[in-house]
């Protein structure tokens, strides 16, 4: 799991299972921008996951919805 990631997890602001999620992300700028997002918003771990998969999508650049 990304350093990052680890932090807001072990600060207690995101859920493992949005952690688990981000983690899957490898744009560190756009992990980031979503971590900031889900730890003043309380996200879910479903909508982590929707997150992850549109920046998979994009990195690739296929667009789903």
């Amino acid at each position: 799991m990304p350093d990052d990631v680890q932090h807001v997890l072990q600060s207690g602001a995101i859920s493992i299972g949005v952690a688990k999620a981000f983690a899957t992300i490898e744009d560190e700028h756009l992990r980031a921008d979503y971590l900031r997002h889900a730890s003043e918003n309380q996200i879910t771990a479903d909508d982590a996951m929707r997150y992850a998969s549109h920046a998979a999508a994009a990195a690739t650049g296929i667009a789903t919805m």
